[in-house]
């Protein structure tokens, strides 16, 4: 990462690794995680950066250990992306289509490392609804990294804007 990148990096070596963090981190005020708690896994993992097995190992001993609280837990253990990535596995294509009578929105950061631009607007130009909007979050607002994690309110914010701006007509 270059020292002008104006996204938190807790691993500052390793993106993908910092992205994840982000993710618990960013949803801590709505009872996603504790910071706390995101910070443990952090120390246990800080001498086995990139070494993905420790990486789940951790945080599934954080979730073990937390899921009396079924919120904060279902954070940890990302079910869907464990169903996902068991489809992927198999060799199924995951497909972005919606139907063309549905509302669509996409909301993408031009810093995202793990989706560049191009792609995200190859993936808008697939979309068969004619009612489709896409949100690029830039560098300056914030908001411009994967899922909007360098600040999510700037990316929940876009959404409900689209919403209002959708049921208002």
């Amino acid at each position: 990462m270059s020292g002008d990148d104006l996204s938190f990096a807790y691993f500052p070596d390793n993106h993908r690794w910092s992205h994840g963090m982000l993710l618990p981190l960013g949803g801590a005020p709505w009872g996603g995680g504790e910071i706390g708690e995101v910070h443990r896994v952090g120390l246990r993992l800080r001498d086995r950066v990139g070494d993905d097995r420790a990486w789940f190992a951790e945080w599934t001993r954080m979730a073990d250990g937390v899921a009396a609280y079924r919120l904060r837990a279902a954070h940890y253990y990302h079910a869907v992306w464990k169903e996902r990535l068991e489809r992927l596995a198999r060799g199924e294509t995951l497909s972005l289509s919606v139907p063309w009578e549905h509302l669509f929105l996409l909301v993408h950061g031009e810093g995202d490392a793990q989706i560049p631009l191009a792609t995200a607007q190859k993936c808008f130009d697939a979309v068969g609804s004619p009612r489709k909007t896409f949100k690029v979050s830039t560098r300056e607002e914030g908001g411009d990294q994967h899922c909007q994690v360098d600040n999510v309110s700037i990316g929940v914010a876009c959404m409900w804007d689209w919403l209002e701006e959708v049921f208002r007509g």
